[in-house]
């Protein structure tokens, strides 16, 4: 069995790359080098769903710069740019995609969004639909890098903190 990776640093680029590891024998593959059009410094963790599909998320690169959200088929070796952050939508997710059963993903931005403060947002992976859910505006919190979790009652969690210098 091959294990899936995405690096931050490093490739051509050395702006991440995205790899496997198969350690029955301690085999490493590069598989797609990351760029400031597909995206840059990916974070988060990749995340397979239900369509068998990997799915990812950086905080940089894309058009805008504000990061974006591609799949990846491990059967073809595909990666495929889905979408681009463009700040009024969010920017910069740090934090990894979750999929909630529902048949979409979910996740949140670290900026951006009306209060610049982040949002939270869900993804649906059968019309490659993005859809921003709430805008965090400091009261209701801001600026997540923590990952969504989801608990036995269905419901997504997270918890955050701002860092104040």
């Amino acid at each position: 069995m091959d294990y899936l990776w995405i690096d931050k640093d490093g490739g051509i680029n050395n702006v991440g790359v995205l790899f496997n590891f198969n350690p029955v024998g301690n085999v490493y593959t590069k598989l797609i080098d990351l760029d400031a059009i597909n995206g840059a410094n990916p974070y988060g963790s990749l995340l397979q769903a239900g369509n068998g599909l990997l799915y990812g998320l950086t905080p940089s690169g894309g058009v805008n710069g504000a990061g974006v959200l591609f799949s990846f088929n491990p059967a073809s070796n595909n990666f495929i740019k889905l979408f681009d952050f463009d700040g009024t939508n969010g920017a910069n997710p740090f934090a990894s995609l979750i999929d909630a059963g529902n048949g979409l993903l979910y996740g949140t931005t670290r900026s951006g969004g009306v209060y610049g403060e982040g949002v939270l947002f869900s993804f649906n992976t059968a019309g490659n639909i993005y859809t921003k859910i709430l805008d965090f505006d400091g009261i209701n919190g801001s600026v997540p890098t923590g990952s969504l979790s989801q608990a036995s009652d269905s419901l997504l969690y997270e918890q955050h903190f701002r860092w104040i210098k």
